[in-house]
């Protein structure tokens, strides 16, 4: 603590070496943060400067509850880094959080260090992209948005082997483990079949048309119903991007994500609403209490990206996970495959997806199911037909 520099820096460069040392060993908890402040003589702002600062290195996550957790050890040497490209730290998203944590934890496990970064607007993509320039880390693991990575993931991958967890439009170069939404579709599908309801209506068109999310998911969800011999009526799909303002209706106050006001006034009504992310799942159940509909009894709604805040709803919702624990260990493995192997032929897989049963499609059980990963070779030939509308 007797460095030069803000407080808050040298209290975590004080821990960090704590944490390497073995003082405070990966998997427990740290001291709280008043036993911090009497034990370094220091603030609670500095105290709670340095804990940001760790966790936007991948050492540790905070619980809820419980206190903040050390997730992975710092090293000297064989540094691997995370970059995610969304406005909140990626322990905190609901979206990510499970597979953030299985990477840093499989990155320590394996005996390398893991530091994140987290870019929420186009200073940050800039000033990351100039830090990039210089020798930081061994390998790159890029997730989050595509609008945001889209941009600059050629660049990144021609400074750096790398894995990009997420659509691959745009990149060239990275190995890349890739969100099977055909796989939750049909998934999705098959379950909402099996509690016995035919009339399904799939919400898309939130997500920018170059990355091609809604188009493979609006074309998968077409095909399964055909195979699983529903007619037009029965498979009705609804997109934001195609629908005029007027008709929508944003319950949270914000209209990226906003439902059809005339949702459940359809002829004939849907009795199973399949939503392409959380959003809109949540709307849809909010509407449909509005309305005095049941959940699930009278309708049953299911997210095609599961949440870990959708077991805490009331009632819980059904999702399909897309970034789970598995592929963040998958993650950790296809980089630490190419730093062994640098000519490796380029890997084009997709990520594996669970599908957790809650309270709002179906009894509030689970049913994990894993979607095995394409071969190499046959993901080459597949991947890039459906990566761009």
């Amino acid at each position: 603590m007797k460095k030069k520099g803000p407080k808050y820096l040298q209290l975590a460069d004080s821990l960090r070496k704590d944490i390497a040392s073995g003082l405070h060993p990966v998997g427990s908890f740290l001291p709280s943060e008043r036993a911090l402040c009497g034990q370094y003589g220091v603030t609670r702002i500095t105290v709670r400067g340095a804990l940001r600062e760790l966790e936007k290195q991948g050492l540790l996550s905070r619980e809820i509850g419980r206190g903040t957790r050390i997730v992975a050890a710092p090293t000297e040497s064989n540094r691997l880094e995370v970059l995610f490209f969304k406005w909140m730290s990626p322990f905190a998203d609901p979206l990510y959080a499970d597979f953030f944590s299985s990477l840093s934890r499989h990155t320590s496990e394996i005996g390398y260090q893991v530091i994140l970064s987290y870019i929420s607007d186009a200073q940050a993509v800039k000033r990351h992209l100039e830090r990039l320039r210089t020798p930081v880390a061994k390998g790159i693991v890029v997730a989050g948005a595509w609008e945001w990575y889209g941009p600059v993931i050629g660049e990144v991958e021609t400074r750096y082997p790398t894995v990009l967890v997420g659509t691959p439009h745009g990149s060239l170069r990275a190995d890349v483990l890739e969100p099977d939404y055909e796989g939750a579709v049909s998934m999705a599908v098959d379950h909402v079949l099996r509690i016995g309801h035919r009339r399904l209506l799939l919400l898309a068109g939130y997500f920018p048309p170059e990355e091609g999310r809604d188009e493979r998911t609006i074309s998968a969800f077409r095909q399964v119903a055909r195979e699983r011999g529903l007619s037009a009526d029965e498979a009705v799909v609804w997109s934001k991007r195609e629908a005029p303002s007027s008709s929508l209706l944003a319950l949270d106050g914000s209209a990226s994500f906003s439902v059809p006001e005339d949702l459940y006034r359809r002829f004939p009504p849907p009795r199973a609403v399949l939503a392409i992310s959380p959003t809109p799942a949540c709307l849809s159940i909010d509407l449909a209490i509005r309305k005095g509909l049941r959940v699930p009894d009278d309708v049953a709604v299911l997210s095609l990206q599961d949440s870990s805040a959708f077991a805490l709803r009331s009632p819980s919702i059904t999702g399909v996970s897309l970034y789970g624990a598995e592929t963040g260990m998958r993650a950790v493995e296809c980089l630490r495959e190419r730093l062994a192997n640098p000519v490796l032929p380029r890997r084009l897989e997709r990520a594996p997806v669970r599908l957790s049963i809650r309270a709002s499609c179906g009894a509030p059980a689970s049913a994990p199911r894993s979607i095995p990963s394409l071969p190499a070779d046959a993901a080459a030939q597949k991947l890039p037909q459906h990566a761009a509308p």
